[in-house]
């Protein structure tokens, strides 16, 4: 390799490291407002929830010390990072009569900035913390995953039984590496101590530049690239046919932040091929990726919650 081919490939990473790393910060005007709008909404609707907050997770439930605790349903995000704030979908939980609860595990205090090998258990744990009351009675729960939050709450049901039930909203097939994008490569999450198999981001590949100009939002080809040129797609795919529990996957056809309705097609044809009793439903819809602002995607995931604790005794003595 020649000496200016050299310099122009070290001017390119140099330009492709800073721009990842320049992507927009979580505004957080936007969190006061939310939790602003959810409190006032709460105390009119005078369930006597009560609402509790910190800068890394929202609560929304009933008496701490009541043994028949409603059942919970714990949203996870994207990699936006943060709580993840939408007042359909937490209004919708409550409506009927569940708790609700956020939290973030990146980019909030306590918290990594970005999503690299973030241990699953840490996650887990504070679930378990935020669903048990002050006897140690602990909840029924299901987690609602979004996006990059999607592709967590599959990790979680693959390996673990903790939730009743996992709803994964624009889903991924695969882990992804960190969103922390440097010329060492990192998984997104680790297990026991060992970084998960994950799909690499292709540095010079179809549709960088759209990514790198527009975000996230315009990330699609980047993420097919890394589909299509992975030489480990097995070893990276998330072992679904290990889920014991119910699953919901809502695909969204019109997605361009990644492909969505694709990878959640490629979940079904795993777990028919490897666990043909498995418990997955999967939805489709004619919707971009941000199907939580939605009526219909949001009226499915709540249904699908709802049946699942119905199915299960412990979880109805609310």
């Amino acid at each position: 390799m020649s000496y200016s081919i050299r310099i122009i490939t070290y001017l390119i990473i140099v330009f492709l490291l800073y721009a990842c790393a320049s992507q927009p910060k979580v505004n957080g005007d936007i969190r006061t407002n939310f939790y602003s709008d959810m409190l006032q909404w709460s105390v009119k609707r005078g369930t006597g929830l009560h609402f509790e907050l910190s800068k890394a997770e929202y609560i929304l439930r009933d008496s701490n010390n009541n043994a028949n605790n409603s059942p919970m349903v714990v949203i996870l995000g994207g990699s936006e990072g943060g709580i993840f704030q939408s007042r359909p979908l937490a209004k919708a939980i409550i409506s009927n009569g569940f708790s609700v609860a956020s939290i973030a595990y990146h980019k909030a205090p306590g918290t990594p900035l970005y999503v690299k090998n973030i241990p699953v258990e840490s996650v887990v744990q504070r679930i378990k913390n935020i669903s048990t009351d002050n006897d140690g009675n602990q909840r029924c729960v299901a987690i609602l995953g979004v996006s990059k939050g999607a592709e967590l709450a599959l990790v979680i049901a693959a390996y673990t039984d903790f939730a009743e039930a996992t709803v994964a909203v624009v889903p991924s097939s695969v882990v992804w590496q960190s969103n922390q994008i440097t010329l060492a490569r990192n998984s997104s999450w680790s297990l026991n101590g060992e970084p998960l198999p994950f799909v690499e981001y292709p540095w010079f590949a179809r549709g960088m530049l759209s990514y790198l100009t527009q975000g996230t939002l315009k990330a699609r080809a980047i993420h097919e690239t890394g589909i299509e040129k992975t030489e480990i797609l097995e070893e990276a795919s998330i072992p679904v046919e290990r889920v014991t529990q119910p699953v919901l996957l809502q695909g969204a056809k019109l997605d361009t932040v990644w492909q969505s309705h694709e990878m959640s097609k490629m979940i079904m044809e795993r777990v028919d091929a490897k666990n043909p009793d498995h418990k997955f439903t999967m939805l489709s819809y004619e919707l971009d990726h941000f199907l939580t602002v939605h009526d219909e995607p949001v009226g499915d995931a709540i249904k699908f919650i709802t049946d699942a604790f119905d199915s299960k005794p412990r979880c109805k003595g609310n």
